[in-house]
């Protein structure tokens, strides 16, 4: 009976010992077991709920670190181990699956490079013996906190498993971050962006081995008036030593996709748009630093291989070095920039760069340096920037040796390209730019500032930026100095020099996603441009915006767009002859003059380059010894002219009087000339206005120089006994006769 008994109450109090420790005293008890271990943190759970054959389910489960902060908080988990399993069963060391849930985990790193979170749970990592255990959590959060940091990194969504099987076999984790949401990055590519690490922790060494993989991942840059998505594809392998603190191994990434929200530009597979990266990388935790072997980013345009370090990577300080060279692709790189319809070459050794980056305290900006020349933009910026404050200067110097560049009518260099970019100035300065062109001599001192959105550069050319003794041909005539020279636009056999000297030249290129500029275009066949604003050439209307000229397609959704384009300087004209076109014979049909077969320029002409038109005067053709035109007017960017053409007045212009022609001298004529370069039309009704008000003058002056010619007979004739000449013999009359 007593037996029975025993059974009975031994069974009941089995029954209620899921009840008991639900209430406070068994939680206690429970919690006061678990702390024993994890001391000096501690477990917090409001409530257990055990069952003899279901499943253990947590509320309120926390990990308290031993500074009092809370590293892991969800307010629900699972265990798939039952009471009955805990009790009885002979492999209880197997502690199966507990799941976390949705649960905010906290990583806290402090000065030696401790994770508060890992040092609570080394006794179950490290000492966890002969037990086993998995944990995950689905859909997290975590948060990551260093001093090194400027601000705690925060992933919203992530997915991690870690299985602690018996020692010695080490720790195995998978982890899967969720991208971000973005309004830019989003609309790039189906699909969230994920990134996968998996790898193995060695408990006894300390030794860490993982590999990691990126998956379309989205980074939004929305900074700009023009937000930027970019999807990136990435691989790396990581070595990581407990006793030295260092993480190394490879990394692998890939630009799969980048354009702006709803038109995406490129995407994987479809030319030099694909981007690959691959570095040997090694991370030391205890200088806080990051060396970079090995770095190579492939891509159809060419190759780019570097090494350096970036110091302070996780602080305010962060400062880097990076130098190396890149070889370009130069026949891919003419494919997708290159103009349609012209045949270019173009070669040149490797590009040298070196990049450096470091935060400063400064007032204002930093002092420019030695080799870097002082620019009116350099110095409007400086003057932008009060207080003191902590700021990051980067720079990047370049040199681009021998490039060399031809085409069926240009020969450019060899030049060499060198200069200095300073993004935190938004300014890229050139240095002098000398080489040879068409066998003259080529300088250009260039200087070119960033928009502040990046999309954008205004470029000038500082004075002293010339050509001497460039050789031209047809193509060059017609293609450019035809806006100089419309003589020369229908021009052929064209040879001589040219020199030209700059005393302005700036312009100013943005880049124009798609619908971003909704302005009526012109196309040009030749040359190839593009313009907007149908009153080029007549000058802007009274509140009416210039057009821009554009675009020169960059991508399928992308182009660039010239806007505000000014120039000012001179075209000197050397020994240049050329056999003239239906212009130049529209001139001389007027002159009465036979067919010229060849002219000659030799002159200066200054040029303004504004509103989308060239203005130019000082053109003076000479047809013939004593017959000379001069030209002035404007020719807008489409070939529309706006010309004035002054003409000496011929004899055959005045019916060819004798009388007439003796009074012409000196005497010229001014004819509107309009159409195009192509098709250039006179005012003929206004040359015969012109030429009947000039034939009255012509007749008053005829008839004074016919008066007064008769005159000068007259008092010739009266004057010639004077001049020693022979005196008439006397007659004799009859009465004298003998």
């Amino acid at each position: 009976m007593m037996a029975t008994l025993g059974v009975v109450g031994a069974l009941a109090a089995l029954a209620a010992l899921p009840s008991y420790l639900a209430t406070q005293a068994g939680r206690d008890y429970l919690l006061e077991q678990a702390n024993a271990v994890l001391e000096p943190g501690r477990l917090e759970v409001d409530r257990f709920d055990f069952a003899w054959f279901g499943p253990t389910h947590f509320e309120g489960f926390r990990l308290v670190d031993h500074e009092g902060r809370v590293v892991l908080d969800t307010p629900k988990a699972d265990w798939d181990r039952t009471l009955f399993h805990l009790v009885f069963s002979s492999d209880r060391d197997r502690l199966g699956t507990l799941d976390l849930g949705s649960a905010a985990w906290t990583l806290v790193r402090d000065d030696q490079g401790r994770v508060s979170l890992t040092t609570l749970l080394e006794p179950v990592i490290i000492n966890g013996g002969h037990r086993e255990l998995t944990i995950q959590t689905t859909q997290g959060s975590l948060r990551v906190s260093d001093p090194r940091l400027p601000a705690d990194w925060v992933v919203p969504s992530w997915d991690a498993l870690i299985h602690l099987p018996p020692q010695p076999a080490p720790v195995e984790f998978d982890v899967a971050f969720r991208a971000q949401a973005s309004k830019a990055a989003d609309t790039l590519a189906s699909g969230p962006g994920c990134l996968t690490v998996r790898g193995q922790f060695d408990r006894e060494t300390s030794h860490l081995i993982g590999e990691s993989h990126l998956n379309r991942w989205p980074i939004a840059l929305e900074e700009s008036s023009n937000p930027l998505g970019v999807r990136l594809e990435a691989a790396a392998s990581a070595d990581l030593s407990h006793t030295a603190q260092t993480i190394a191994g490879r990394l692998g990434l890939t630009v799969v996709e980048w354009g702006w929200p709803g038109q995406p530009l490129w995407e994987i597979g479809t030319g030099w748009e694909t981007v690959a990266l691959s570095a040997g990388v090694a991370y030391h935790f205890d200088d806080d630093r990051l060396d970079l072997n090995e770095l190579r980013i492939d891509s159809a345009l060419g190759r780019i291989l570097a090494q350096g370090r970036i110091d302070k990577p996780l602080a305010d300080q962060l400062s880097l070095e990076i130098q190396g060279r890149a070889r370009a692709d130069w026949q891919r790189v003419v494919e997708h920039f290159g103009p349609e319809g012209i045949e270019v070459t173009l070669e040149g050794d490797d590009l040298l760069f070196a990049l450096e980056h470091a935060a400063v305290d400064r007032d204002g900006v930093d002092p420019p340096d030695d080799n870097e020349p002082e620019t009116k933009a350099n110095a409007a910026r400086a003057s932008q920037t009060t207080g003191t404050s902590q700021t990051t200067g980067t720079s990047v110097r370049f040199r681009l040796p021998n490039l060399k560049l031809t085409s069926n009518s240009v020969a450019l260099g060899p030049l060499d390209l060198a200069g200095l970019v300073r993004p935190d100035l938004r300014m890229l300065t050139l240095e002098p730019i000398a080489g040879l062109l068409n066998g003259g001599r080529l300088v250009i001192k260039p200087e070119i500032v960033a928009d502040a959105d990046g999309m954008g550069w205004a470029i000038q050319l500082r004075e002293g930026s010339r050509i001497e003794g460039a050789a031209i041909d047809d193509v060059i005539a017609r293609r450019a100095l035809a806006y100089v020279a419309p003589v020369l636009a229908d021009a052929t056999r064209v040879e001589g020099k040219i020199d030209l000297e700059i005393d302005e030249a700036r312009l100013h290129v943005r880049l124009r996603p798609p619908g971003a500029m909704a302005v009526a275009v012109e196309a040009v066949a030749d040359p190839p441009l593009v313009v907007g604003n149908p009153n080029v050439g007549q000058g802007p209307r009274e509140g009416e915006a210039i057009a821009p000229l554009g675009p020169l397609e960059l991508g399928p959704n992308l182009a660039a767009w010239v806007e505000a384009p000014r120039f000012e300087g001179r075209v000197r004209f050397r020994e240049v002859v050329f056999s003239p076109g239906p212009f130049v014979e529209r001139l001389t049909d007027l002159l009465g003059v036979t067919k010229v077969l060849r002219i000659q320029l030799d002159v200066p002409v200054h040029v303004a380059i504004d509103h989308h038109a060239v203005r130019h005067t000082g053109l003076v053709v000479s047809i013939g010894p004593q017959i000379q035109i001069e030209i002035a007017g404007s020719v807008g960017f489409n070939q529309e002219l706006d010309l004035t053409a002054r003409l000496p007045v011929t004899p055959r212009m005045m019916g060819s009087n004798p009388l007439v022609n003796e009074v012409l001298g000196g005497l010229t004529i001014d004819v509107p000339i309009g159409g195009t370069l192509r098709q250039p039309t006179i005012d003929h009704q206004a040359f015969g206005r012109a030429l009947a008000e000039l034939g009255k003058d012509v007749g008053g002056r005829a008839a004074v120089r016919g008066t007064l010619e008769l005159l000068r007979i007259l008092r010739d004739r009266q004057r010639q006994p004077d001049r020693g000449s022979t005196p008439p013999r006397r007659r004799r009359w009859p009465s004298r006769r003998r």
